[in-house]
């Protein structure tokens, strides 16, 4: 009879019919450390476990991967889209005037320039997230994180909907699916950690938790960069369309006025058309959602490399630190535990 498949740790017993059976050895259960660690931290299984389980079974690291290079795509050229709703807009907006054709014109080129630099920003900040690893003590972290993110994205889902039904307003709309997608990716790719180049080591001190927790902030950050992007090119191309169809030619010129106020002869008419004409985005709108979206890509660079440069500058201090000063030792090698409770 064959021997199921083990490792070095596997021992086998002998069968009545004379073959001989694999026993797994239960430091081999797992053959990830994290999910072993993840296995050991708690004395019973919480219903939350389950669920936490089944979102990490579910959607994995490929999952997570290819999402975050859908928005890639769908950002890079909804750019070049929102670069000419840009200019239509401002030709239908200038009433002849050259200076707000010159500003349409201007924005579209700098929208492409973004289009440029913020696909390199984005690959250097990929490269370097697959050269970094990492190591947290636990994930307690990563899991409230998971669980906060999708609370918190689905109450904003959910603000934005009797928002619009109360005020008839799509700005919250809009905003709300864009954090309820932006909180369902951290809560699913903090529930994948070894996919982040993430580990859990029981072994670690608290001082060189910090280490590992700022790896991870500046690591999620990194994978929902092309996802914020993204959405955020989505959301502008849209805001610009119905601020096309909606808004139509703006009302802060003196000579709009002077036309509303033609047509009517009291207070009240006049009233009323201006609020009809009112813009349909108040906080943001495309073009500046747009420009905030082009901006991201080199924003998380310097982010990034600062978050980098404070976490080199504390690991230097730490290593002045004596070991037995820092609350716990770090082991040679923190991916490997036989005991992790």
């Amino acid at each position: 009879m064959m021997l199921e498949p083990g490792d070095a740790h596997d021992s086998s017993v002998p069968l009545p019919d004379g073959g001989r059976r694999a026993v797994r050895s239960p430091r081999t259960f797992e053959r990830s450390p994290t999910t072993f660690a993840r296995s050991r931290e708690s004395l019973s299984r919480h219903p939350l476990d389950a669920a936490l389980a089944f979102l990490r079974w579910r959607f994995g690291s490929e999952f997570l991967r290819s999402s975050a290079h859908l928005f890639l795509i769908c950002g890079k050229y909804g750019l070049l889209v929102g670069a000419v709703l840009v200019v239509f807009q401002c030709l239908q907006k200038a009433g002849g005037q050259a200076w707000a054709i010159l500003i349409g014109i201007s924005l579209a080129l700098l929208i492409l320039v973004f289009h440029y630099i913020g696909g390199r920003f984005l690959f250097v900040l990929e490269r370097w997230d697959r050269q970094i690893n990492g190591y947290l003590s636990s994930s307690v972290v990563p899991d409230a994180l998971s669980l906060l993110s999708l609370v918190g994205s689905s109450a904003m889902l959910v603000v934005g909907a009797i928002d619009a039904l109360i005020t008839g307003s799509f700005e919250l709309v809009f905003w709300g699916v864009a954090v309820f997608i932006w909180g369902l990716f951290v809560a699913l790719q903090s529930l994948n950690l070894e996919g982040m180049n993430l580990q859990v080591s029981p072994e670690l001190s608290p001082a060189d938790e910090i280490l590992g927790l700022i790896q991870f902030g500046l690591k999620i950050l990194v994978r929902l960069t092309p996802v914020v992007f993204g959405v955020m090119v989505l959301v502008g191309n849209l805001q610009l369309v119905m601020e096309i169809i909606i808004d139509g030619p703006e009302l802060n010129r003196p000579e709009a006025y002077a036309a509303v106020g033609q047509q009517a002869s009291d207070g009240k008419l006049v009233q009323a058309s201006l609020d009809v004409r009112e813009p349909p985005f108040r906080v943001l709108r495309g073009r500046e959602t747009l420009v905030m979206a082009g901006v991201l890509p080199g924003a998380m660079y310097l982010i990034y490399v600062l978050g980098h440069f404070a976490s080199a500058i504390f690991s230097v201090f730490l290593a002045a630190v004596p070991e037995n000063a820092r609350g716990g030792m770090m082991t040679d090698h923190p991916g490997k535990n036989d005991s992790t409770g």
